[in-house]
């Protein structure tokens, strides 16, 4: 009697041990598909917080790129003075991508 009892006892800590594992690692994966969805979603709110931020002050586009950015790795240019090239006939000519009003 004493040895079906063990056995018995045995079987339900096995059986209940593997339900358990089982449980742990289907909440395992649920927790790292939250946690990929949340990288995915942290990195969509940076850059609306870095559109925005650029969108309502240059200054704060500038202070975000001198904090991540190498020292004079970019700099800033009068859009007025960016040229258009255009080829015709085998002749190069550039006109100003803007025109001045």
């Amino acid at each position: 009697m004493n040895k079906l009892i063990t056995f018995l006892l045995i079987f339900i800590f096995i059986i209940s041990t593997a339900i358990t594992k089982n449980s742990t690692k289907k909440i395992e994966e649920k927790i790292y598909k939250k946690k990929e969805n949340l990288a995915i979603l942290e990195s969509e709110y940076e850059l609306s917080i870095l559109e925005f931020d650029y969108l309502n002050s240059p200054e704060q586009i500038q202070k975000k790129m001198e904090k991540y950015f190498k020292k004079n790795e970019f700099s800033s240019i009068d859009i007025l003075k960016l040229k258009m090239l255009e080829i015709k006939n085998k002749k190069i000519k550039f006109n100003n991508f803007f025109s001045a009003n």
